[in-house]
């Protein structure tokens, strides 16, 4: 189920990017409550694929006949040689420990064909000084936005890196980014 908001977010992301014009087949890791898997079943005809750590999240992903795997994405052998023309991180690399975020990154440049995009969301540094004590518990690898961007390209297309903090998004169309491999925000 997608709720007002979110599908407002996702119109607002989608319509900037025009991404859903030319995909076929999306991954989203981490898609907790599917509301983004919702979104792209509604307004997509790309095949869809989602990974979640969650078993409850994922049964319920495929009794709503969503392709749902669980686990890790590195450890699930159906995802093993595929390539997404998309693939979505929200909320996701802050909890991957530091040691593990290299390999989740590689394994997210391979995932991806080559005119391919991935996009990672995930709280800045900054905004720690307003996240509650559970949140920070969970969040084992925070970012700056400089830290982000320097470990992507060790693993992405140097010619067609680009990164964006949210309020960085580009305002009108004329300024979209053209054929990135990786946004992060």
């Amino acid at each position: 189920r997608v709720t007002a908001g979110g599908e407002f977010y996702f119109n607002q992301f989608f319509s900037k990017y025009h991404l859903l014009k030319k995909t076929k087949k999306i991954l989203e890791i981490g898609f907790g409550n599917g509301e983004l898997l919702g979104y792209l079943k509604k307004y997509s005809s790309s095949e869809l694929i989602g990974v979640e750590t969650n078993s409850i999240l994922v049964h319920r992903a495929i009794d709503n006949d969503f392709n749902a795997f669980t686990g890790l994405v590195w450890e699930i052998p159906e995802l093993s040689g595929k390539k997404f023309d998309l693939v979505f991180a929200f909320d996701v690399i802050e909890h991957i420990f530091p040691e593990n975020s290299d390999e989740f990154l590689k394994l997210m440049a391979d995932s991806i064909k080559p005119e391919g995009m991935v996009v990672i969301g995930t709280p800045s540094l900054i905004s720690q000084e307003f996240a509650s004590e559970i949140s920070k518990r969970g969040h084992v690898n925070i970012y700056s936005h400089e830290r982000l961007e320097a470990q992507m390209r060790k693993f992405f297309d140097k010619n067609t890196q680009q990164t964006r903090h949210r309020r960085d998004l580009p305002q009108n169309k004329k300024s979209h980014m053209t054929n990135p491999q990786l946004t992060s925000y």
